[in-house]
Order: structure tokens, then sequence, then C-alpha cells
């Protein structure tokens, strides 16, 4: 008998906000997805109900400056949680939040901040086997690796010019020393164990209808027609 996996309870997330606290940092997605020009190009594919994108500082713009933790939220794109960052200066930004954070934290991201969950800074000044994530390519480039829900990286070794990290799929990067990171894995690491309840569940995600290929008619697909189920004897091929 197969063993199911344990199914993650949402509902008792009372700590993520429901609406979204800066509506201006959201914009609507163009409902295009698996069309072009109106026709269908991608198969089984439709937009789904979560068309709104949360803009993220990739960059983390706002350096040398503490920012406290106000909230969190759940982005439907990027499956991860996200935090909720207000500056001195009133500025506000969304982040990815890193697992373990909580309501109150402070971020900083500087040149000399200190090792602790949440904070930015260079790779040359992270010690060795530190989880770290959204890693940068080049300086300046913004976080490029480790941005999956649960996904981290870690500093294997480093001279004066480059780095070696391991990421969460075993590819090994050589990058600038000079490139940014955060410290601590991305949160929502048990995504994965969300289980869908419903077909509706499954629309809402952008996925359509699948039709066999032997329910069609001849014209429609290589297996349509014929009496019952059965099938020809032919090699599917793309439509």
């Amino acid at each position: 008998m197969r063993k199911l996996r344990p199914r993650a309870n949402l509902a008792k997330q009372n700590w993520l906000a429901k609406k979204a606290l800066v509506r201006k940092l959201v914009r609507s997605k163009r409902a295009n997805n698996g069309k072009s020009r109106g026709s269908i190009v991608v198969r089984h594919k439709s937009t789904g109900l979560y068309n709104n994108v949360h803009l993220l500082d990739h960059f983390r713009l706002i350096w040398n400056l503490r920012g406290l933790v106000v909230g969190f939220e759940r982005d439907r794109s990027t499956r991860c949680y996200l935090a909720t960052v207000a500056y001195p200066l009133g500025i506000i930004t969304y982040v990815r939040a890193c697992a373990g954070q909580t309501v109150g934290d402070t971020i900083l991201t500087a040149w000399d901040a200190p090792i602790r969950v949440g904070n930015g800074l260079p790779l040359k000044n992270i010690p060795l086997n530190v989880k770290v994530s959204c890693i940068e390519s080049k300086p300046g480039s913004g976080g490029v690796y480790a941005l999956a829900p649960g996904t981290f990286g870690k500093i294997l070794a480093k001279n004066n010019r480059f780095c070696k990290i391991i990421l969460a799929s075993g590819s090994i990067k050589y990058l600038d020393v000079n490139c940014f990171a955060t410290i601590g894995r991305v949160s929502n690491a048990r995504w994965r164990l969300f289980k869908l309840r419903k077909a509706g569940d499954s629309r809402a995600l952008g996925v359509r209808p699948k039709v066999r290929g032997v329910a069609k008619n001849p014209v429609d697909h290589p297996h349509g027609g014929g009496k019952g189920k059965k099938s020809k004897n032919t090699v599917p091929e793309p439509p």
C-alpha cells in the first residue's frame, strides 16, 4: 500500500496577511498564458486565478539602513512567503522571507552587516558552510540563484577573487566575491506537501482539463475514431 504524504495545514497560518499590505507594489499579470494572439499554442494551460504579481526588491537597493519586518504575505507566483519591510525614510519594500524570520525582526544590507538571518552582505564577508539565498550571479545583478521556496546555497571555498558555492540542485558555481547574498534559506520549504483537494484547485493554478486521444475524432488525434476504447496501431504524434 502506497504511503500518502501528509497534508500541509495552511488554515492555521494566521500570521499571514489575507490582503496585500502595500497595494502600490502589486501589479496585475497579463492573462495570456498558453495563447499567442488569441490562439492556443500550449495545450492544457490557462491563466488561473492568481494574476497578481508583487514587485520584489531583488537588488536590496536600500543600504546601511535597518528595516523592520511588519508582516508576511503569501505570493502565488513564487510560492514562497514575502516579508514586508519598512525603513525609517518611509520606504516600504517586499523581499523574500527567510525561514526563521518573525514580525518585529530587523534586516540590514551592508558590507559589514552581522551574520544574521535576513541580512544581506557580500560573499567575501560570509563564513564557510553558512546557508545563503537570493545569490547574485555577478555584482549588481540582483538575486538569481536560490530563489525557490526552501532552497539555499553553501559556500565551500573562496579566495581573493572567486567563491565556490554549491546549490540545492547539486550544481557548483564560481562567483565573484563581491556578489551579495542573503543569510538563511528561503521560507515555505513545505510547499510540496500541499495537496489538491478538488478540480477547482487545479484550475486555479492554471491547469486545463485533458482529453484522452481515443475519445477524439480521427481528424483531431492519431488515436481517434473506432468503436469503444480501442485505439489504432499508430505511434503517438504531436498535434
